[in-house]
């Protein structure tokens, strides 16, 4: 059942509700933790805890997994219990302690727990609570995951530089304790704001099964791609994990007098989201106003096939021996980035306009469980992808990206005289 009609509840700013600014800055002190934590993570526990490549790839596939599968818990005890506002001020406690205790020895698993479980209540009860700022028919909405997509990447983009630097001038447990830091001030900004956002309270009553019988087509429709989006992030994923690793080992990083930490390249992916999704934001609106709309799973198709591209790069760039320059991995990251915003935020559209305020946080807890899967198998394969050479492991992932591309294309192909998705 598609949402239901919602009146814009604040004041606009630059044309949306207020709410949707503190909602996304908020956000982007959260991306901040995760995303500094992550960027030492796999380095910290190689360089610093002795782990092996293989073990240190798992723990990493396991906790981003973990961190991606609570949300549907976090998002139904949410709906039912204790209401968007409560789960969002409880994720960020626990969250800002998980960073907290990774700051001392012994602290890693115990940190990872944390972080992980908070994230199950903060992830899905903040993002679900974009729509409730808008009519239904309010035609910004679609527009507005777009922004937020765009301006949670702040964080993104600042952690690794900051954490990373941090880490290698002081200790990495000082990019740890950044990380617990400023998710602290994101909670305390979002409390001080927070007459300005829908407090999003649990719902009263359960859909009935007649009230979902006439979108079953549909949603075995969005199962068929969550499917294809798993396929999608095993490759996706690696930005972090092996792939950080074969930066870390293979490629030159000197630029002059300066050795580039690796963590500070986890910042060129949100760096190109700044640069490309306002280009490809105005090319899409010229598309739609020409009468030449691009459908959503066409863009997602469209996608997979500039993941392809960006692997073959990195294939050639360990086919090219030793010392690889650091060209083919700005090219990796740029081509994997368009790949990204043509994949990620037309998923998670298509996702939230098949929700209702009774399951609102546990349906964008759906596309975290999708994470989860795509985590776990991911890590995985970068643990088998230590054992082959880098060359043949980043041809693996353009047969994987390619096969996703045709098979998207092929769904988009037998569905194109329905309208649940193959339009926009």
């Amino acid at each position: 059942m598609l949402e239901t009609a919602r009146p814009p509840g604040t004041p606009d700013l630059f044309g949306h509700p207020k709410g949707l600014t503190i909602l996304f800055l908020t956000e982007t002190a959260a991306y901040f933790s995760a995303f500094g934590m992550q960027a030492l993570l796999v380095l910290y526990m190689v360089q610093s805890l002795g782990f092996g490549t293989a073990k240190a790839s798992m723990i990493f596939g396991l906790y981003v997994g973990c961190a991606n599968l609570t949300p549907l818990l976090g998002g139904w005890i949410a709906d039912r219990f204790i209401g968007q506002h409560r789960a969002v001020t409880a994720g960020a406690l626990l969250m800002a302690a998980g960073h907290g205790a990774m700051i001392w020895n012994g602290g890693l698993y115990p940190g990872l727990a944390l972080v992980a479980l908070g994230n199950g209540f903060f992830a899905t009860s903040l993002v679900s609570r974009i729509g409730a700022l808008y009519a239904a028919d309010d035609p910004r909405r679609d527009r507005a995951y777009m922004l937020y997509y765009l301006g949670i990447n702040v964080g993104s983009f600042a952690a690794p530089l900051c954490c990373g630097w941090l880490a290698q001038q002081y200790g990495w447990h000082a990019g740890f304790g950044a990380a617990a830091i400023v998710m602290v001030l994101g909670l305390g900004f979002y409390l001080s704001f927070q007459g300005l956002v829908p407090r999003g309270g649990k719902a009263s009553a359960r859909s009935s099964g007649d009230e979902m019988a006439p979108q079953r087509g549909a949603m075995l429709l969005l199962a068929a791609i969550l499917a294809l989006v798993v396929l999608f992030r095993l490759g996706y994923e690696q930005m972090g994990n092996s792939i950080a690793l074969w930066i870390d080992r293979d490629v030159n990083r000197n630029l002059g007098s300066l050795l580039v930490p690796t963590p500070w390249f986890q910042s060129l992916n949100p760096l190109f989201i700044f640069l490309l999704s306002p280009v490809l934001a105005f090319y899409w609106r010229r598309r739609d106003e020409g009468g030449r709309t691009i459908a959503p799973l066409a863009k997602m198709a469209t996608g997979a096939g500039f993941a392809a591209v960006a692997f073959l790069v990195l294939a050639m760039g360990a086919a090219s021996g030793a010392a690889v320059s650091v060209g083919f991995v700005l090219g990796y990251f740029l081509l994997m980035t368009v790949a990204e915003l043509h994949v990620f935020p037309i998923g998670l559209a298509l996702v939230a306009r098949f929700s209702t305020d009774r399951n609102r946080s546990t349906m964008i807890g759906l596309w975290y469980f999708v994470k989860f899967l795509a985590s776990m198998a991911a890590g995985a394969l970068a643990a088998l992808g230590g054992q082959v050479p880098a060359t043949m492991f980043f041809a693996a992932n353009v047969a994987l990206a390619l096969v996703v591309a045709g098979l998207m294309t092929g769904l988009y192909r037998t569905t194109a005289s329905r309208h649940d998705f193959s339009a926009h």
